[in-house]
C-alpha cells in the first residue's frame, strides 16, 4: 500500500482527533505560542495597528514607531491592554 505524498499529522492542538496536513500543523504551533495585541498611538490614543508578540521571548509591553494616519506623523505607538 502506498502512502500519499501530503503527510497527515495529527491535531493535538485542540484535542481532535482529526487528521491535518503538514503546513497546517505547523502553523497552529507557531499560533500557540503567539498572542495577538494591538498597538495604541501615544499622541491621539487610537488603536491603529494589531500584531502578534511572543509571550515567551517578550514579556514587557511592545512600543515601536509606526505612522499614525490621524496624526499625520510617525509616532510612538505602545501595547495597549484589550
Amino acid at each position: 500500500m502506498r502512502r500519499s505524498k501530503g503527510k497527515t499529522f495529527p491535531q493535538i492542538c485542540h484535542g481532535k482527533a482529526a487528521f491535518i496536513g503538514k503546513k497546517e500543523f505547523f502553523k497552529e504551533i507557531l499560533t500557540m505560542a503567539r498572542e495577538i495585541i494591538t498597538l495604541a498611538c501615544t499622541e491621539c490614543g487610537r488603536r491603529n495597528y494589531t500584531t502578534k508578540k511572543d509571550r515567551k521571548k517578550t514579556t514587557g509591553r511592545l512600543e515601536r514607531s509606526k505612522y499614525c494616519p490621524f496624526d499625520r506623523k510617525h509616532t510612538l505607538h505602545r501595547e495597549t491592554r484589550s
